[in-house]
């Protein structure tokens, strides 16, 4: 099961031919707990800790398979523990040391692509296994890092995004916080980072005259998604209360740069929100990059989350236009990631079951669910160019099929809004 094609193929997305939700029983946990089964032993049988497979930090090496193994572990009892952390560890110790013979301050503090992101993973292995020592000291070795994101002029890989920019750097601190109750760094160092990105995105809106009080680039681009761009840049802002009680005007430019991207969904008839800036209401719906990354299945959470800062509905019907964009959309070729793939698409629904309680979200995340392991999906979709892995790969497959399980407390790997 869940073997691909390479056949390129167009549109991006299958057809979405599933029956939408009229009150029929959702419960099939027997074969959630099949495909979690089916997935982790592909893994554990056919991923090697080799140095190419650790490139790419969290995203695409070992290390984020490490921590979806872990993930695993600590939220379902379907796995053998002992034989499933062993492998785990299999992974993250190759990750640690590949990513100790990577040098540059850019690398290192990078959290998906780089060094920060596998200390991350580690800790939180290291707290399912029951290693509080080791737990305390990568977040030490976490927080060491912060001193290379606070100077404003310190552009990070050109970037302040969640890849490898100051705004992934946060979502550690937040899981650190939220995940493993392990506070790192002062709020006066979190909010003199936060304080840098803004001051870098009214700089670069300053230069650029777009009508948005904060803006940002990607190597040139003026990327709008999730992973490069702008909104996740503001969900990771809206994450820090104590930031925005602290600094009002950045609170009040966060704020009028949501509602900028509010404009951009509306005026779109697909209710998606274009790649980058210049891209805007330009491409057609067979042509539009309905992903995480890229897309509504990652500007969600920022919509998701400026709703439970502001509790204004205009943030949540952008929510559901999100959801029913994806649903129609995001049923992806591209395979079964959560990057740009169909698990991607169905976090999305698992968000919006958590945000409004309606058990449509959830039907339709166990529907996407089903797809993966149907005969169309297996005879259709492409394979990643990284398979096993945590954000293109099916290791971040599985952590959306055990948040199934417990969908009243699922999130995004690293991207938890509540």
């Amino acid at each position: 099961m869940l073997e691909f094609s390479m056949m390129a193929s167009k549109p991006r997305y299958f057809q979405n031919h599933l029956a939408d939700y009229n009150g029929q029983d959702i419960a099939n946990t027997q074969s959630l707990h099949e495909y979690i089964k089916i997935l982790a032993q592909k893994i554990l049988s056919s991923l090697q800790a080799s140095d190419s497979n650790c490139n790419g930090g969290i995203y695409v090496g070992v290390g984020g398979v490490a921590y979806a193994l872990a993930d695993v572990v600590e939220k379902c009892v379907v796995l053998d523990k002992k034989t499933t952390l062993i492998g785990a560890k299999h992974y993250l110790d190759a990750a640690l040391q590949y990513e100790q013979r990577q040098s540059g301050a850019g690398l290192k503090v990078g959290f998906l692509l780089g060094t920060a992101g596998v200390f991350t993973a580690a800790a939180q292995y290291h707290s399912v296994a029951g290693n509080e020592a080791d737990v305390k000291r990568f977040a030490e070795m976490y927080a060491s890092l912060s001193t290379l994101c606070i100077p404003v002029n310190q552009c990070i890989q050109q970037a302040e995004e969640i890849l490898v920019g100051r705004a992934g750097y946060l979502s550690g601190i937040l899981f650190f916080q939220k995940k493993l109750g392990v506070s790192i760094l002062s709020s006066e160092t979190i909010n003199s980072i936060c304080s840098s990105i803004i001051q870098s995105g009214r700089d670069y809106a300053n230069h650029l005259q777009v009508g948005c009080p904060l803006m940002y680039q990607y190597y040139g681009s003026h990327c709008l998604g999730a992973a490069h761009g702008i909104s996740g840049i503001l969900q990771i802002l809206l994450s820090f209360p104590d930031f925005l009680k602290a600094d009002p005007t950045a609170e009040k430019d966060i704020r009028a740069s949501v509602d900028f991207l509010l404009a951009l969904q509306n005026a779109d008839p697909l209710k998606n929100i274009a790649t980058v800036l210049e891209e805007a209401n330009k491409r057609s719906s067979q042509d539009a990059l309905v992903h995480w990354c890229h897309g509504a299945p990652g500007v969600v959470y920022m919509f998701a989350k400026a709703y439970l800062t502001w509790k204004d509905d205009r943030y949540l019907k952008a929510c559901l236009d999100c959801g029913d964009t994806t649903w129609k959309l995001g049923l992806l070729r591209k395979g079964p990631g959560i990057c740009h793939g169909v698990a991607g698409s169905g976090y999305v629904h698992l968000l919006l079951y958590r945000l409004t309680q309606n058990k449509k979200h959830l039907h339709r995340a166990m529907q996407f669910a089903n797809f993966m392991f149907s005969d169309e999906f297996n005879s259709g979709a492409r394979t990643p160019d990284n398979p096993y892995s945590l954000y293109e790969g099916v290791a971040g497959t599985l952590c959306f099929l055990v948040d199934l399980l417990q969908p009243e407390k699922a999130s995004f790997p690293f991207f938890d809004i509540f």
